[in-house]
């Protein structure tokens, strides 16, 4: 019985417990700020892509606002399909769809939807926005246009 109280009594060992208690907490605490960090990261970079195709697809709104193409679709029951394609130029980000006519009349009001995506293909985004050509013309027009305000 003597020896046992002894041996609990015993301090020896017992900095080296402490120190790896320590150790371990340490670790814990630093796997858990590298793991924040690397989310972080991820984020940050989904988020320069969603910005990316956001404005790419803003660029069709002026695209068409600058160059105001013959917007009459074939059918305009047809959304997003090749059928109500706007033309854009080769090499863009976007693409450009008419959605439907708002006022036939002078100014001509129609809704489109342009849709943008990152230069690597990995995010995409969607802009429906009214736009209004001051005049019924077929081809660019003279100053930047006028956007509809949605």
């Amino acid at each position: 019985m003597k020896q046992l109280d002894s041996i609990i009594r015993n301090e020896r060992g017992t900095v080296l417990a402490v120190a790896l208690m320590i150790l371990v907490i340490l670790t814990i605490i630093g796997i858990v700020a590298v793991t924040t960090s690397t989310r972080d990261i991820q984020i940050a970079g989904y988020d320069v892509l969603y910005k990316q195709a956001f404005y790419n697809a803003d660029a069709g709104i002026s695209y068409l606002v600058g160059t105001s193409p013959d917007t009459d679709p074939p059918d305009p029951s047809l959304t997003c399909s090749d059928a109500n394609k706007l033309p854009a130029p080769s090499g863009a980000h976007f693409q450009l769809y008419y959605l439907r006519l708002l006022s036939a009349g002078i100014p001509k009001q129609i809704e489109v939807q342009s849709n943008g995506q990152d230069p690597h293909g990995k995010a995409s985004a969607s802009i429906i926005a009214g736009y209004q050509c001051p005049i019924d013309l077929m081809g660019a027009l003279p100053g930047p246009g006028y956007e509809g305000s949605y």
